[in-house]
C-alpha cells in the first residue's frame, strides 16, 4: 500500500489558496465600524467630505505634541457613562487620558507617517459596553476639518482614506481652539 504525502510547497499553496478565497469572500460582506450599533448610535451628517485633510508627519506631530485634546467618541462609553474625553500629550511621549471619572497615564507615539498610537499599561477595554481591563495599543489616523480633528481606526480605512467620513471613532479640538468646530455634541 502506497501513501501519498504532498510536498510542503504543495500544501502551502493549497493553504494560501484557501486563505485567499476566504478573505475574498469576506470582502463581499457588509462592513460596519467595530462596535457599531445601528439602532442606538447617533448619526452624523458630514457635509464637506472633500475638505477633510489627512494629517501626516510633522503636521500630525504638531497637532498632538504638547497639546490637550478635548473631544468625544462616536460610541457612548458605558464604563464611564459619557461620550467625552480629554487627553494631554507631553513632549516625552507620555499622555494623561481622562474619560468620565477614569484617568489613565500611558505613552503616545507616531507610527509611520500617518498613525498616532497610544499604549496604556492597564487600560479599560475599548469594546462598547465592556467593563473588563486589558493591556493594549490603540492607533488612529487623523483627519482635520476646520479646527476639528477626526480619529479613524485603521479597520475603517481603505487605501484612499476612510470608507465613510461618518465612521469616525473620535473627534476633538485642541484646548482653547476650535470650540464648536466639530458640529453638535453627541452627549
Amino acid at each position: 500500500m502506497t501513501f501519498y504525502m504532498p510536498s510542503f510547497y504543495a500544501t502551502l499553496k493549497t493553504y494560501a489558496f484557501i486563505h485567499f478565497a476566504l478573505i475574498a469572500s469576506l470582502s463581499l460582506l457588509p462592513v460596519h465600524a467595530y462596535g457599531q450599533n445601528d439602532t442606538a448610535m447617533p448619526q452624523t451628517q458630514i457635509q464637506d467630505r472633500e475638505k477633510f485633510i489627512s494629517l501626516k508627519g510633522a503636521t500630525l506631530k504638531a497637532v498632538y505634541h504638547k497639546q490637550t485634546h478635548i473631544g468625544e467618541y462616536r460610541d457612548y462609553r458605558e464604563r464611564s457613562k459619557t461620550y467625552k474625553f480629554t487627553e494631554f500629550h507631553d513632549t516625552k511621549g507620555r499622555t494623561v487620558y481622562k474619560e468620565g471619572d477614569k484617568t489613565l497615564t500611558g505613552v503616545w507615539e507616531l507610527v509611520g507617517e500617518d498613525k498616532i498610537c497610544y499604549r496604556y499599561p492597564l487600560t479599560l477595554n475599548l469594546h462598547v459596553g465592556s467593563n473588563y481591563l486589558t493591556n493594549g495599543t490603540h492607533c488612529f489616523l487623523t483627519y482635520k476639518l476646520g479646527e476639528c480633528y477626526y480619529g479613524f481606526s485603521p479597520h475603517t480605512m481603505t487605501l484612499k482614506g476612510p470608507r465613510s467620513f461618518d465612521d469616525w471613532n473620535s473627534r476633538s479640538v485642541i484646548n482653547g481652539r476650535g470650540l464648536g468646530q466639530c458640529g453638535d455634541a453627541l452627549g
